[in-house]
């Protein structure tokens, strides 16, 4: 009898805690698409440890408390906590929205937490402000610790959209700030977009990428092709890549590879534009406005006051360049349409 009431009692028990305890995992309706979209458009905000809303500051768990609940999605508070809901998910099946976290970072165990945004890589809130970096980040390798997914992956329904004129998009529409750039490239044959008539404006530029866009402008060839490691004859980007390394626009690294997987930071990318088209140097020195992120000893100080002297750029509306974000496609495509016009 008392086993029975025992028994009674737990079943009570856990039909109580299931009742009160939230449900995580949400419902295909909810768009990771459309959530990391949102995500990315607070890159740059500033961190701030406690902090949960883009006017105070982010840390890393109330960045993302901030954008699920955009969603309705409620998420615990700490990066501890969000480490233990939802579904486990290895690192190679990741998809956009997907939790992945760090350990050891600067604490020992689960310390940081992020958004799985693509293409192997994760936007966060860390001491340096919202970014994006990649998985395989010399930093970020080492501590990853996991992935929990929340929202549920939607069933594959193939639509197919009718197929737009050259030069226009479907996520690049006339009100958008770089139409025209994507326009005029795409007629150029500089750029162009992917299967339906989609551009994907805000993917990450790939150095790979990079190479190929500005030397379908430049029209170079390598006499000498340099090797890399890990860029083969075969590779689409091969000639290309060659052809600017021979130039001196564009470089590998000490170990002897390219890296045409990684993305291009803002820096680098003013850097590469300066080498490929000789900016008139004689602006910088009647430049009057600088960037308070850019001070004269930085790497790029030169290469990015000739982008702003020559109206290739103005920054940020705070006064900022952000030298160490990664570029997106439609940036690129933006700066180097203003540089060629």
């Amino acid at each position: 009898m008392k086993r029975k009431q025992h028994l009674l009692k737990m079943i009570i028990v856990m039909l109580v805690i299931t009742l009160i305890l939230p449900v995580h995992n949400v419902s295909a309706s909810t768009s990771a698409e459309d959530l990391v979209d949102y995500a990315l458009e607070f890159k740059g905000t500033k961190y701030k440890f406690g902090g949960t809303t883009p006017k105070t500051g982010f840390d890393c768990s109330g960045f993302l408390l901030y954008v699920f609940n955009n969603f309705d999605i409620d998420l615990p508070r700490t990066s501890v906590d969000q480490f233990k809901i939802g579904e486990k998910v290895e690192k190679k099946d990741l998809i956009k929205g997907d939790l992945v976290f760090f350990k050891n970072t600067y604490k020992k165990g689960i310390s940081h937490s992020g958004i799985y945004v693509g293409d192997n890589k994760f936007i966060s809130a860390k001491s340096s402000g919202v970014k994006v970096e990649s998985l395989n980040h010399s930093y970020w390798g080492p501590k990853y610790a996991g992935a929990r997914r929340i929202i549920e992956e939607p069933e594959e329904v193939e639509e197919v959209l009718e197929e737009l004129a050259l030069g226009r998009y479907y996520d690049v529409p006339e009100s958008h700030w770089g139409y025209e750039a994507v326009y005029e490239m795409s007629h150029k044959g500089i750029v162009n977009g992917f299967e339906q008539s989609h551009f994907k404006p805000n993917e990450l530029l790939t150095r790979a990428q990079l190479a190929v866009m500005l030397n379908r402008e430049l029209k170079l060839t390598a006499k000498n092709p340099a090797t890399f490691s890990d860029v083969s004859k075969t590779d689409s980007s091969y000639q290309a890549i060659t052809a600017l390394q021979e130039a001196g626009i564009i470089t590998g690294f000490s170990n002897g590879t390219f890296q045409p997987n990684e993305p291009v930071t803002r820096a680098q990318m003013a850097i590469i534009l300066q080498r490929a088209y000789k900016l008139a140097e004689t602006e910088v020195k009647t430049a009057k406005q600088t960037f308070s992120d850019v001070p004269d000893d930085h790497p790029a100080y030169e290469a990015i006051q000739l982008m702003r002297a020559n109206g290739i750029t103005t920054g940020y509306p705070d006064g900022t360049y952000q030298p160490d974000e990664y570029t997106s496609r439609i940036e690129f495509t933006v700066f180097l349409y203003r540089v060629i016009k």
